[in-house]
């Protein structure tokens, strides 16, 4: 069973990735982090598949934690998710698979998700 591991500071968004996601239960699981740190953990205890990490974020932001992945976990597929305009053109500098904006397309995010785990 493959893993995604959703990494967004809001509680909120997470529980409604994790629960738009749930169809899709036979296919993949979904972990989350709040933080980066929380996501360095979580790819250094388990088997992350994907991850769909938010860029703006307190502890650790997304491109800390995509550095990290890129230095440390280069087999990871990354996508980044932001509401912010301005991040968007730098995370497409940065070693990401996709960027999307908030609020997510979740459609395009799962044929995404789906299409990349299955490659």
């Amino acid at each position: 069973m493959k893993n995604i591991l959703v990494v967004d500071d809001d509680k909120i968004t997470r529980r409604v990735i994790s629960k738009v996601l749930k169809p899709y239960s036979k296919e993949f699981n979904v972990l989350t982090a709040e933080d980066g740190t929380d996501a360095i953990t979580a790819v250094s205890t388990k088997k992350i598949d994907l991850v769909l990490t938010d860029l703006k974020m307190n502890v650790m932001d997304g491109f800390e934690l995509i550095s990290y992945l890129s230095k440390h976990h280069v087999g990871i597929p990354v996508f980044a998710m932001t509401a912010f305009d301005d991040m968007e053109a730098k995370v497409n500098a940065s070693t990401v698979d996709k960027v999307y904006k908030k609020p997510l397309d979740v459609e395009k995010v799962v044929e995404e998700i789906r299409k990349t785990l299955s490659a």
